[in-house]
């Protein structure tokens, strides 16, 4: 449901004016280019199976949040505690529609903290340059479909002597 709900304010904001140039970045604003939407139904019209179903749905719905905001940045979940222990809702509520310290509303800008947005998310090193990954790829063709599958997560190992 919260995907969902993600998904409906991030499109409605899509539409609002950027803060582009601000110098500083303002949360509240930011947030109140977002149109919260409350999806409701009558639970009582479905037969109890489907209410179980619904309600399994729920909970997986949970876990693949918590999986994505993984996938953005493995650093979000301590990220947000830290956002969390130091009270501030507005920008906790965004840390929450964003999925992490980044407005994509806003090219991916920080609005917490000043590290930029890694381009390969969660799912390459934050270090790992297009020329490194390209150079693997040549050095190692049998390997670029599972090097690039959208189910790869690449990690450094270091070498154990």
């Amino acid at each position: 449901m919260k995907s969902l709900i993600w998904g409906v304010l991030i499109m409605t904001a899509a539409f609002s004016l950027s803060c582009g140039s601000k110098s500083a970045f303002d949360v509240n604003a930011e947030l109140a280019k977002l149109a919260p939407v409350s999806l409701e139904t009558d639970l009582d019209l479905l037969p109890i199976s489907e209410k179980k179903c619904l309600g399994k749905l729920v909970e997986a719905s949970h876990i693949i949040d918590d999986l994505f905001l993984l996938q953005v940045n493995e650093n979000n979940v301590k990220i947000r505690e830290e956002i969390s222990s130091t009270g501030d809702q507005p920008v906790l509520e965004l840390f929450d529609i964003m999925f992490g310290p980044w407005n994509r509303l806003t090219e991916n800008k920080p609005f917490y903290g000043s590290e930029e947005k890694p381009l390969g998310a969660a799912f390459y090193p934050a270090d790992m340059s297009k020329e490194e990954f390209k150079n693997f790829i040549a050095a190692n063709p049998d390997q670029e479909k599972a090097f690039t599958s959208e189910f790869t997560v690449i990690r450094r190992i270091d070498s154990v002597l």
